[in-house]
This record gives structure tokens, C-alpha cells and sequence, in this order.
């Protein structure tokens, strides 16, 4: 199996993969009709709900990574065998780099336009539940991998309205804190590793298990 192996291959791939859905999305907004950025404000009580709404999340994410059961650590095993060596390469701000990134690109498209989109054929729910089933599909590592992002993709375009004004904000911050602790629970596995001051070097760079001491920053 084809492996990412360095910090600037993954950089790469996530900004050419994510990246990519921000050229499609505004695409599919334009033949829609749907502006993404329609309902994206940067208001507090919006960065609040959206912290709050990432909670459940995180909290699954930790709870999944701590005990893995079942078809569950088929995932985890499949992660750390593909991402978790290249993961821990990263410095920590790559980490927020690239879940912020992936949560703003997937909620734009899929909660800014393709949901939106759906709505004006069908009714909210079932554009809830079509948009989401293709969001599973677009996350298929495993069948359970891909039913556990449709589940979450309910969860997030739920949050979309679950203050009765629509915001895409708050599913973006969910979506991205949540990314952000599974990259952090994925780094610290039982696998091997607690965040001690082993693996984690004096400038906050998370060190590879296989360095002793502090990498240079090249």
C-alpha cells in the first residue's frame, strides 16, 4: 500500500485534495444558484455554538481512540499504520492547519451548497440524509469509517440550524476541532505514545518516536 512518508508530502495532498473542493464548491453554488458563504458569519455567539457543538465529538473521538472495540480498531489500526507515522512528522500548527482547512472545505461544500442545494427539491430532511449518504461515501475507508462520517455529517448539518438562524460557521468549528483531536488522540496513541516532553520538542513541534531529542527545523 502506497504510504505518505514525508511532513511536505501530506501538506501537498491535504492542500490538493481539500483545496481542490473550494473551486468545486463555488462551481456548484454558481450552476445552483447558492452563494457557500451565504450563511457563514463571524459572529461570538457563533464561535461559542460551534465550540459547544464539537464537544459530543471530541469526546466520541477520545472515547473511540481509548477503547477501541470491534470494527472500530480495524479503523484505528488501518490510521496507524497510513497516517500516524507521517502525522507525528508534523509540527503542531499543521495539525490545525490542516483541520481547519479540511473543515472549512468540506462544510462549505457540503453544508454551504450541496445541502442547500438539496433543499430546494426535497424536503430538509431527506436533503440532510442524501447529502450526508454522499459524504459517507466520499470518507469510505472502511464501511464503518463511512458510516460513522455519514453519522457525524447528520450531526453537523443538524448543528447547520440548531439555533434556528443558519449558520455554517459552527459546523465548520465542529468539524475542524474534531479533526484536531483525532490527529492529537491518532499522534498519542496507546500505540505508542503519551503527549510527555519526550515527543513533544521546546518549540512545540511533535517529535517523531524514532528521534531522540529535538528536530531541526529544516
Amino acid at each position: 500500500m502506497w504510504k505518505l512518508e514525508t511532513r511536505e508530502q501530506l501538506l501537498k495532498i491535504v492542500f490538493l485534495v481539500e483545496g481542490g473542493l473550494i473551486p468545486l464548491t463555488f462551481g456548484m453554488g454558481f450552476v445552483g444558484g447558492i452563494s457557500p458563504l451565504e450563511h457563514l458569519q463571524f459572529r461570538a455567539s457563533d464561535f461559542f455554538w460551534g465550540f459547544i457543538a464539537a464537544l459530543p465529538l471530541c469526546v466520541g473521538v477520545v472515547l473511540m481512540s481509548l477503547f477501541p472495540i470491534g470494527p472500530v480498531r480495524l479503523i484505528q489500526d488501518f490510521l496507524n499504520e497510513t497516517f500516524r507515522p507521517v502525522l507525528k512528522l508534523c509540527h503542531w500548527y499543521d495539525l490545525i492547519v490542516i483541520a481547519v482547512f479540511a473543515g472549512l472545505a468540506e462544510e462549505l461544500l457540503f453544508r454551504g451548497v450541496l445541502q442547500p442545494w438539496l433543499e430546494k427539491g426535497i424536503p430538509p430532511f431527506w436533503a440532510l440524509l442524501v447529502s450526508n449518504l454522499i459524504f459517507g461515501l466520499c470518507h469510505f475507508v472502511t464501511a464503518t469509517y463511512g458510516f460513522l462520517a455519514m453519522a457525524v455529517g447528520m450531526y453537523l448539518g443538524w448543528s447547520l440550524d440548531m439555533m434556528g438562524e443558519r449558520s455554517l460557521l459552527i459546523p465548520i468549528l465542529a468539524h475542524a476541532l474534531n479533526d484536531y483531536i483525532a490527529f492529537l488522540m491518532l499522534v498519542w496513541s496507546d500505540k505508542g505514545d503519551s503527549p510527555d516532553a519526550e515527543e513533544i520538542g521546546p518549540n512545540g513541534d511533535i517529535i517523531p518516536e524514532e528521534e531522540n531529542g529535538v528536530r531541526d527545523d529544516q
